[in-house]
């Protein structure tokens, strides 16, 4: 997966992070502004906004943590077997993606959110509002990032085996701002942006862009073997032609 690729995800997901973080970020809304500090529309849309990055910081995090962790493990034992393995492993994460949005459930990271209540509950409760209004709205957003989420940790199962930990970073940070507009748009603007990522066109056509790469990626070793080529001698012939 790449940034771009995650930034698909995040905004074809986007029905599913209004409907799961919506009620959330309401409820950080409305504990701001009983505190009367919010007295301009501005304000309310610049917490939100401050919010919303603090999530996205969490997220970034996490895929660069998890990533130099897995590299660094990787790294030690140097054995082909594990790496081929790994990539196997994020290549079914990538179908089963595909297949979340194609299908429409929650299913296929359904458990792990189970795992991730466990570090929620405890940093939820870290939550206070310290008299500065954007600095409690990052922290707040830091927090929420935590969020037991099976999407979200489906593209961090993803982004540990990016080629450096930096690129996880990438692209935490590419499904971050793929759901920014569900999370930033109201009125109108956010009813049209909930029907057209809800469509059955889209949810389909993002499904089946991540079941196919995902497959393309499972299946990568051969297109690049000595049998595939000597299976299908004209399409190197094509390549020589085009360059």
């Amino acid at each position: 997966m790449t940034f771009w690729s995650a930034l698909i995800l995040g905004l074809v997901a986007s029905p599913h992070c209004a409907g799961m973080c919506g009620g959330l970020q309401m409820a950080f809304q409305s504990g701001t502004q009983t505190s009367a500090t919010i007295r301009f529309v501005n304000q309310q849309r610049l917490h939100l906004l401050i919010l919303n990055l603090g999530r996205i910081c969490t997220y970034v995090i996490a895929g660069v943590l998890f990533a130099w962790l897995g590299l660094a493990f990787v790294s030690s034992l140097n054995i082909p077997q594990i790496s081929n393995s790994l990539r196997v492993f994020a290549a079914l994460v990538i179908v089963l993606i595909g297949l979340q949005l194609l299908l429409r459930s929650q299913r296929p990271f359904h458990f792990l959110e189970g795992l991730g209540a466990a570090i929620w509950k405890p940093i939820s409760r870290l939550i206070r509002h310290d008299g500065s209004l954007y600095r409690h709205s990052f922290v707040s957003g830091l927090a929420w990032g935590f969020l037991p989420c099976g999407l979200v940790y489906g593209v961090v199962l993803t982004a540990v085996f990016a080629e450096g930990f930096w690129d996880s970073g990438l692209i935490m940070l590419g499904f971050g701002v793929g759901t920014l507009p569900a999370m930033l748009l109201t009125g109108s603007a956010y009813q049209w942006f909930r029907t057209w990522s809800r469509s059955t066109s889209v949810q389909t056509t993002g499904g089946m862009f991540f079941v196919v790469g995902g497959l393309l990626m499972l299946s990568a070793p051969y297109w690049v073997s000595k049998e595939f080529l000597e299976d299908y001698p004209e399409l190197l012939n094509m390549v020589f032609c085009v360059t």
